[in-house]
C-alpha cells in the first residue's frame, strides 16, 4: 500500500440499541462478587458467538461450567434468538444438576435478558439469576 500511495481509512460503525441502559441496570455482576468456585456446578456462564459455516453466518450459544471449564451445553442456529440460548441451557441441564444458589453469568445480551430465558432460570429453583 505504501509503495502505491494507498492509505487505509477507518470507519467507526455503531448501532443504536434502544433500552440498553434499562437491561444493563437489571441485576448485579454476581460472578465478580462471588468467590471462585471450588467444585462443579456453582457457576455457569453463557455466551453467543458468530461463526462462518460454508459461507453463511451461524450463531453458537454455549454454556460453560466455570470450575471444570467444560462446555456443558451448546446450540448452533441461523438466528440469534432466545430459542437458541434456551436450547443451550436445556442441553446443559440434561446431564447436570446445579446446586442451590448456582450463578448463571452472561453479558446480559438481549437473548439472556428476555423474560422467557429468565423464567427458565427461575424455574430451575437452584440458580441465582
Amino acid at each position: 500500500m505504501r509503495d502505491n500511495g494507498v492509505v487505509g481509512r477507518v470507519v467507526k460503525v455503531t448501532r443504536r440499541q434502544p433500552g440498553l441502559k434499562r437491561f444493563k441496570a437489571e441485576g448485579e455482576n454476581l460472578k465478580r462478587l462471588a468467590p471462585n468456585p471450588d467444585k462443579i456446578n456453582q457457576v455457569w456462564v453463557g455466551d453467543v458467538t458468530y461463526l462462518k459455516v460454508k459461507g453463511a453466518w451461524r450463531y453458537l450459544a454455549t454454556v460453560m461450567e466455570v470450575f471444570s471449564r467444560r462446555i456443558i451445553g451448546w446450540s448452533l442456529g441461523r438466528d440469534r434468538t432466545t430459542n437458541l440460548t434456551l436450547k443451550a441451557l436445556r442441553h446443559a441441564l440434561r446431564d447436570r444438576e446445579p446446586e442451590k444458589g448456582m450463578i448463571f453469568h452472561t453479558d446480559r445480551g438481549i437473548e439472556y435478558t428476555a423474560h422467557r430465558f429468565r423464567n427458565e432460570l427461575k424455574g430451575m429453583k437452584s440458580a441465582t439469576v
